[in-house]
C-alpha cells in the first residue's frame, strides 16, 4: 500500500510539474512574440488613437511586468477563469466546453477505428507470418508508433 501511495503522489506531482512547465514555456512564447496583441486587436491599418491603444493594454493587462501577469493568470485559470477569447469574444472556458464534445467524438471514433483496423491487420499479419504483407504491416506498424 505504501508504495502505491508514493506511486500516485510521485505520478500527481510530475503531472503538476509538466503542467506548470507548459503553462511556463507558453506564456514566455506569447510574451517574445513579434507579434503586437493590442495592434493585432485593433489591426495594423487601424487609424485609432494611442489613448484607445492604451486603454485595451490596460484592459487587458499588457503594460504589467510579465511576471505579474504571469500570476495574475495562474490565479484567475485556478478559480476558473480562463480569460476571453479575442477572436470568438466569449470566454475560453464556455468555448472549450462548446467544443470538447466533438473533440471526444472525434478522438473515440478514431480510437475504435484504429482498434479495429489494428486488430484485422494484426490477424492478417499473423497469419501470413514472414510474408511481404505481414513486413509491410509491421514497417507501417513501427513506423506509426516511432511518431510523434
Amino acid at each position: 500500500m505504501n508504495k502505491l501511495v508514493r506511486y500516485i503522489l510521485t505520478t500527481l506531482a510530475r503531472m503538476l510539474l509538466l503542467i506548470v512547465g507548459a503553462s511556463v514555456v507558453c506564456f514566455l512564447l506569447l510574451v517574445n512574440s513579434p507579434i503586437d496583441p493590442v495592434m493585432a486587436f485593433v489591426g495594423a491599418e487601424s487609424n485609432v488613437s494611442a489613448e484607445y491603444r492604451g486603454y485595451v493594454a490596460e484592459y487587458w493587462g499588457l503594460n504589467k511586468p510579465p511576471l505579474e501577469r504571469y500570476a495574475t493568470w495562474v490565479k484567475n485559470a485556478l478559480h476558473g477563469d480562463l480569460g476571453t477569447s479575442m477572436t470568438f469574444r466569449a470566454p475560453v472556458a464556455q468555448i472549450i466546453a462548446e467544443r470538447v464534445k466533438t473533440s471526444l467524438a472525434l478522438m473515440f471514433t478514431a480510437w475504435a477505428l484504429s482498434g479495429v483496423f489494428g486488430f484485422a491487420l494484426g490477424v492478417l499479419a499473423g497469419l501470413r507470418e514472414g510474408s511481404v504483407f505481414d513486413r509491410c504491416v509491421k514497417t507501417f506498424c513501427f513506423t506509426l508508433d516511432s511518431t510523434p
